[in-house]
C-alpha cells in the first residue's frame, strides 16, 4: 500500500513531466480534439475518424483512387444528411449506383450551388466564415472545374489566416491535411474553395 507521502511525491513527478513536455500525461487522440461540436458534426467527425484509413466496401462500395467524394458523401450521411434523386448511393445483389453528385466534385458542386438550403459558397480567402465539419474542394489547373473533395477536420487559428486540416480519399487516405500543404503539391493555378453547411 502507498503512503500518502508516495502518492504526493508521485503526483508532484507527474505534475513535473507535464511542466516541462507541455503534454498531458494521458495521450488524447486528435479526433478528440474538437470540443463544443453540435452531435451532427461530432457524427460526421466520428464516421471520418473511422474510415479515413480504411473504406466501408460492405456499405458504399470505393472507387479506388477516385473515392474522395464517396467518401465525402457518406460522411454528410452520417452527419444526417438525406440522398436525394440527385445525390445517392444504392446497393442492389451486391451492386453499388451512384448519382453523379456523389462521386463527382464537379457535379457534387453543381448539385450544391443548385441548393443554397444545404451549404453556402465560400472562397479561400475567407477561412474565418468556415466551420469543422464544412467541405472543402480543389480546383488545380484553374479549369472551374474541381478536382478534390474532403470535409474539414480541424481549424488551428481563427480569422481568415487560419490554418485549414481536411480529410479525403485519394490513392491513399488521410485525416488532417492541411489545405496550404496540399495546395504546395500542385501548380501556382491550384486553389481551394469551401462550402459552409448548414444542416
Amino acid at each position: 500500500m502507498r503512503t500518502r507521502g508516495a502518492i504526493l511525491a508521485a503526483g508532484v513527478v507527474a505534475a513535473v513531466v507535464v511542466a516541462l513536455t507541455g503534454c498531458s500525461p494521458t495521450y488524447v487522440p486528435p479526433a478528440t480534439l474538437e470540443t463544443n461540436q453540435p452531435a451532427n458534426v461530432t457524427a460526421e467527425l466520428a464516421y471520418i475518424d473511422t474510415y479515413w484509413k480504411t473504406r466501408n466496401v460492405a456499405k458504399y462500395g470505393s472507387l479506388g483512387g477516385t473515392d474522395c467524394v464517396n467518401f465525402t458523401s457518406q460522411a454528410l450521411i452520417a452527419r444526417g444528411w438525406a440522398m436525394t434523386r440527385d445525390w445517392g448511393h444504392t446497393l442492389t445483389r451486391g451492386r453499388n449506383a451512384y448519382s453523379k453528385a456523389w462521386i463527382s466534385s464537379t457535379a457534387f458542386m453543381k448539385y450544391l450551388a443548385a441548393h443554397p438550403e444545404l451549404a453556402t459558397a465560400v472562397d479561400d480567402a475567407h477561412r474565418g466564415q468556415l466551420a469543422v465539419g464544412d467541405v472543402v474542394q480543389f480546383d488545380y489547373d484553374a479549369s472551374g472545374d474541381r478536382d478534390h473533395t474532403g470535409v474539414i477536420t480541424r481549424i488551428v487559428g481563427t480569422g481568415d489566416t487560419a490554418t485549414i486540416e481536411f480529410a479525403a480519399h485519394s490513392s491513399t487516405g488521410y485525416e488532417y491535411l492541411s489545405v496550404d500543404r496540399n495546395l504546395s503539391m500542385h501548380s501556382s493555378k491550384a486553389a481551394a474553395y469551401y462550402w459552409h453547411l448548414l444542416s
